[in-house]
């Protein structure tokens, strides 16, 4: 599969996708886009649904039909942003659905691969209750998304914050990926703009 050439020698216009996490009501990520944007990435951010939040399967398919419709848009393979709960959505679309090809990196950032340990809070709520089992730490789908092959082709990196409680750090970690432990905690995903200076520097 070939790209079209890149236009500058920042992010040459390049999609990058950003998914949020497990937030029950709308985040601006706006600042977040616009550190992409400074460096040359065309930044689109997945739109706040709700169905997105009860179900990682329907927020993989979200998040494929976005990266199929950029590549098919732009002629670039898509890197992808995926906070928390949107990186595991995001490695779901890579693995089982028809993501791979239009994909080219997928920097997750505070995953929790391994469960979540405050995920089991969650189920009191019958909205969230299938979203905490899905991220709780013995959660089928977690054991299926670990054990499939992930695309070779696929550039996978993880991002584990040292002060996060929510996914914390043993959490994050997979065999398949290039894993790094940086000084940040959970909520710091959506508002810490110099993380995603340094998460640029890892797409250049």
């Amino acid at each position: 599969m070939r790209e079209k050439p890149r236009t500058s020698s920042t992010g040459g216009g390049r999609p990058v996708i950003i998914a949020n996490g497990f937030f029950p009501v709308p985040i601006p990520l706006g600042h977040i886009a616009a550190v992409y944007q400074a460096h040359g990435f065309d930044a689109r951010i997945v739109p706040f649904a709700l169905r997105n939040k009860i179900d990682v399967h329907t927020y993989a398919q979200t998040i494929e039909q976005m990266a199929r419709d950029a590549y098919a848009e732009t002629g670039l393979q898509v890197d992808i942003i995926g906070l928390s709960m949107g990186g595991i959505a995001a490695l779901y679309a890579i693995k089982f659905l028809a993501a791979a090809p239009h994909i080219r990196t997928l920097i997750a950032i505070g995953s929790p691969f391994h469960g979540s340990p405050v995920a089991a809070m969650s189920t009191i709520s019958p909205w969230f209750s299938r979203t905490a089992r899905q991220l709780a730490p013995d959660s089928e789908l977690l054991k299926e998304l670990r054990a499939a092959p992930r695309p070779p082709e696929v550039r996978f990196i993880s991002l584990g914050g040292i002060f996060d409680t929510i996914s914390p750090l043993p959490t994050t970690r997979l065999d398949e990926a290039e894993n790094y432990f940086w000084f940040f905690g959970h909520h710091d995903l959506m508002f810490l703009g110099w993380l995603h200076w340094e998460v640029v520097k890892l797409l250049l």
